[in-house]
C-alpha cells in the first residue's frame, strides 16, 4: 500500500483497494466460505429481513485461515494497524434481492472495545447502489465511540450523518475501514444476491476480553505467521487490564444483580 493511501486511511477512516483479487480467486474463496458455512449450521443472530450473517468461519477452515494470512493482506493491514495483529472475527454478509438496510453504527458499538481495528472488506459480487451500497461517514472514526441506542437487534448510530459517501465495488475489490467509522448499507433493491465476505484484525497490542481462546495470530514483524495461541502477550499488559476493568466490574455487578432478582422469583 503506498503512503498516499495509508494516509488516506488515516485521515478518511477507510481506504479502497481496486482489483486485488481475480475473478478465480473469488471464486476459489466462495467455495471455501461454501464449505466452511456447512461446518456450522444455522444463522447468526443478526440475520435478518433477507440479510444472512455467518460467523467465524475461519476458525473452521485451514483455507480460510490460509486467505487472511496471505501476504497481500499482511502487507495492506500492517501498513494501517502494525506488524502485529491477530484476528477476532470474520463473518460472510448476503444480502438478497429485497434485503433490508442495515442502519449507520460504529462496529465497536457492537463488539464493547475500547480500541479500534481494522475492518478488511472483501466483495464477492459487485457492491453498488441498487445492490445495498455501502456508505460511509469520512473522518468519523476520529470521533471515538458515539452513541448508540439498541432498535431490535441493531446497533443504531443515535446522532445525524453528515455528507454520507457511497463506496462502489466489483468482485475482487478490498475496502479497508476503521471499525470507529461510521458506515451502513443500504435496501437491496436489485434482483441479484449482493456478498462479501468481512474480516476483523487487531493489532496485537490489544485484545478483546469478551472471546475466549485460541486466538488466531495473523502476523508477526510484517510477515505472515499464522497460528493459533492459546493467550496473547498483550493479555499480560497492565494498559489492557486497566483499561477494562471498569468493564469487567460492570459485567460481574449485573450478573450478582440478575442471580439476586433470579433467587428473589424462585422465592
Amino acid at each position: 500500500m503506498s503512503k498516499a493511501s495509508a494516509k488516506e486511511y488515516q485521515e478518511c477512516g477507510y481506504v479502497v483497494v481496486r482489483g486485488l483479487f481475480g475473478s478465480q480467486e473469488i471464486k476459489a474463496l466462495r467455495a471455501c466460505l461454501d464449505i466452511a458455512q456447512t461446518r456450522k449450521p444455522g444463522e447468526d443472530w443478526l440475520t435478518k429481513d433477507k440479510m444472512v450473517f455467518r460467523s467465524n468461519l475461519f476458525q473452521r477452515s485451514t483455507a480460510l485461515q490460509a486467505f487472511i494470512s496471505q501476504p497481500r493482506i499482511v502487507d495492506l493491514v500492517s501498513t494501517l494497524i502494525g506488524p502485529d495483529f491477530w484476528v477476532r472475527w470474520d463473518q460472510m454478509v448476503n444480502k438478497l434481492p429485497g434485503g433490508g438496510e442495515f442502519p449507520w453504527h460504529q462496529d465497536n458499538a457492537y463488539n464493547n472495545l475500547l480500541t479500534a481495528h481494522c475492518q478488511l472488506w472483501v466483495a464477492l459480487t459487485p457492491i453498488n447502489l441498487d445492490m445495498g451500497g455501502f456508505w460511509v461517514q469520512p473522518g468519523s472514526h476520529r470521533q471515538g465511540l458515539l452513541q448508540h441506542r439498541f432498535i431490535d437487534r441493531y446497533a443504531v448510530f443515535a446522532g445525524e450523518v453528515m455528507n454520507p459517501v457511497l463506496i462502489e465495488a466489483e468482485a475482487g475489490d478490498v475496502i479497508l475501514f476503521s471499525s470507529y467509522l461510521l458506515h451502513s448499507t443500504s435496501v437491496n433493491i436489485s434482483q441479484h444476491e449482493r456478498c462479501a465476505y468481512v474480516v476483523e484484525f487487531v493489532p496485537s497490542r490489544d485484545i478483546d476480553p469478551y472471546i475466549r481462546s485460541p486466538y488466531f495470530r495473523v502476523a508477526l514483524h510484517g510477515r505472515p505467521a499464522p497460528r493459533f495461541q492459546s493467550f496473547l502477550p498483550s493479555h499480560f499488559s497492565l494498559r489492557n487490564q486497566l483499561l477494562y476493568l471498569g468493564p469487567r466490574l460492570a459485567r460481574v455487578a449485573r450478573r450478582m444483580i440478575q442471580a439476586s432478582q433470579s433467587l428473589g422469583i424462585s422465592q
